[in-house]
């Protein structure tokens, strides 16, 4: 499957906006792709000792959304994870700490999105990581995903998005 992260980081570079608009139509109405900028994929947890993690791809842009005191144009980052393992369990602290150095070292809001190769879930949707004490729960992240296994390509291939037709692993 490695082969196939190349591949899919690439496509996602190339296409992102065709990728928003073929699986998060209404997400992608509230993001400005011009002046896309994508980041360095290296981030450092708590320099000079923490933690350094390889994101897969980090893009810098615009968000038409409001969102609370922040102008209607606020600096965004989509955090966009491509997953191959076969379970996802570990895959989603993974992306929640991913999410959290990127939000305190951007200090802007973060969109996170996975794409899972060979883990359908229910095609596209939310991904959900909860963390608990003891019976209470302390913390709830969820973030987008696309399952390439559980989508109906027959869908996307007669669809008028030609990209999304070439998602297969």
């Amino acid at each position: 499957m490695a082969e196939h992260d190349q591949r899919f980081k690439n496509l996602l570079k190339e296409f992102l906006p065709e990728f928003f608009q073929g699986f998060f139509p209404q997400r992608a109405t509230g993001l400005d792709f011009d002046g896309l900028e994508w980041l360095d994929k290296e981030v450092f947890t708590d320099p000079p000792g923490g933690d350094v993690f390889i994101l897969d791809l980090v893009a810098r842009l615009r968000s038409r959304t409001p969102q609370g005191d922040e102008p209607l144009l606020a600096t965004a980052l989509v955090l966009l994870e491509i997953e191959s393992r076969e379970a996802v369990a570990a895959f989603r602290q993974r992306m929640y700490r991913y999410y959290e150095t990127l939000r305190r070292k951007h200090r802007c809001r973060v969109l996170p999105v996975a794409l899972y190769l060979r883990v359908g879930l229910d095609g596209i949707g939310v991904d959900t990581y909860v963390e608990t004490y003891d019976d209470m729960e302390v913390l709830r992240f969820n973030f987008l995903y696309v399952g390439l296994p559980a989508l109906d390509a027959e869908q996307y291939v007669t669809g008028g998005n030609w990209l999304a037709s070439r998602w297969r692993p």
